[in-house]
C-alpha cells in the first residue's frame, strides 16, 4: 500500500483490509499530510519494513486503529523518517525478531502507542530516536 507525494486526501481502510508481504515495505506513506485511518491488519516477516513514513507533514494524521500490526522474523519494523504529523498505533502492535521502531531525521510530530503494543525478543535496539524531537506518548 503506497500513499505518496501529494496524496493529501482522506484514506480509510476498514477491518476487512489486510496486507501480508514478504517482499517489500507493506505500508508506505511519503511526502504528504494525508488523513489516514487504517483498521485492518499488516503482517511483515521478511527483511523489509512493515510501516515506512517519510516526510509526513504537519497536519497529517495517521491512525492505525484496531487491526493487528505484526513485524517478526527479519522484518525491520517501523521507520518514521521526518514525521511532523501525528501517528497513533492504537491497536495491537507486535514486534519481534529484527523488527524495531526507528524515529529519525528531524521527526517532531506526535507519535503514540496504545496499551496493545509489545516488543519481545527484539535483536538489537528495539526503539531508537535519532536527530529528532518527537512527542512520544
Amino acid at each position: 500500500m503506497n500513499i505518496t507525494t501529494g496524496s493529501n486526501g482522506t484514506f480509510t481502510f476498514g477491518t476487512g483490509f489486510s496486507i501480508t508481504t514478504n517482499v517489500s515495505t507493506a505500508f508506505l506513506v511519503s511526502g504528504n499530510s494525508a488523513q489516514i485511518t487504517y483498521s485492518g491488519s499488516i503482517t511483515q516477516t521478511a527483511g523489509a519494513l512493515m510501516i515506512q513514513m517519510t516526510n509526513f507533514a504537519p497536519g497529517g494524521n495517521a491512525v492505525f486503529q484496531t487491526g493487528t500490526l505484526a513485524g517478526s522474523g527479519t522484518s525491520t519494523g517501523i521507520n518514521l523518517n521526518n514525521v511532523d504529523g501525528t501517528v497513533s498505533f492504537n491497536g495491537t502492535t507486535t514486534l519481534s525478531g529484527t523488527a524495531a521502531v526507528s524515529v529519525n531525521t528531524g521527526s517532531s510530530g506526535t507519535i503514540s502507542f496504545g496499551s496493545g503494543a509489545t516488543m519481545t525478543n527484539v535483536s538489537g535496539t528495539s526503539f531508537t530516536v535519532t536527530a529528532s524531537n518527537p512527542i512520544l506518548t
